[in-house]
């Protein structure tokens, strides 16, 4: 079948290797067309994106929004792939992107100390999901700086098979009845009374240790065997100090 380009008149093959087009849709310029035209205006069709995003840009906000939420899994699969294909070209920018902006960093957090500190309070406070994200990302970085490397200010967000609300509702369906987000915490064999269940306290833990799955970046496969939701579970503060005084290893999934 042939398709008549509407600029340069020609019948080329009704394919897309000629034109950007569905099935039902006919009377169109050729690709090869379309690329002239927008290298003879690439400066009017920048003034004119620039322009559109302007005015557009709650619009544009709500529908990425939408899209995010829709396409989870197939966002998810694409930046794993990406980065997985760039890790060095990935690893290099965010390098640069460090380096160039410590200086402008550490000025910003020093002059804007106390309003920072207290936005954190209220948000640790006030926020299960913001503590709960602060909590896994210290302890990444813990595990991978004992492996003299570092984390480069990456969120684990990005290597995460999961959300932080997925973390959270996994957690919470695996609450003992004594258990909820308020009395999170360490033992403190002070006031941890065995007869009293309100002066208990429980941590998240991993069923396979971290030391049983060491990782220096979160590209590690241990870092996704490590802070698999399998592999987490609440568990009582007290039990978790016996374990490690007694030896007692985690059953392994």
């Amino acid at each position: 079948m042939k398709i008549l380009c509407l600029k340069c008149n020609s019948n080329l093959d009704a394919n897309l290797d000629n034109f950007y087009f569905s099935q039902e849709k006919f009377q169109l310029p050729c690709k090869a067309c379309k690329k002239i035209y927008r290298d003879k205006n690439k400066t009017k069709r920048a003034e004119w994106s620039l322009n559109f995003r302007k005015n557009n840009a709650e619009k544009i906000k709500n529908e990425k929004k939408v899209y995010r939420l829709k396409n989870k899994l197939k966002i998810k699969i694409r930046e794993k792939k990406y980065r997985e294909n760039n890790a060095d070209k990935i690893k290099l920018k965010q390098q640069i992107y460090y380096e160039s902006n410590v200086e402008k960093k550490k000025i910003y957090n020093e002059n804007n100390r106390h309003r920072i500190n207290q936005r954190e309070r209220h948000r640790l406070n006030n926020d299960i999901n913001f503590r709960l994200r602060k909590s896994v990302s210290s302890s990444v970085g813990e595990m991978i700086k004992k492996q003299n490397n570092s984390k480069n200010n990456q969120s684990i967000l990005k290597y995460l098979s999961y959300s932080i609300d997925d973390l959270k509702r996994h957690i919470e369906n695996l609450f003992e009845p004594w258990m909820n987000w308020n009395n999170r915490g360490i033992y403190n064999r002070d006031t941890w009374d065995d007869s009293d269940p309100s002066t208990w306290r429980w941590q998240l833990d991993h069923i396979i240790p971290q030391f049983d799955l060491p990782y220096d970046s979160m590209d590690h496969e241990n870092f996704q065997k490590c802070w698999a939701l399998e592999n987490l579970r609440p568990y009582s503060a007290k039990q978790n100090i016996l374990d490690g005084v007694r030896k007692t290893r985690h059953k392994k999934i």
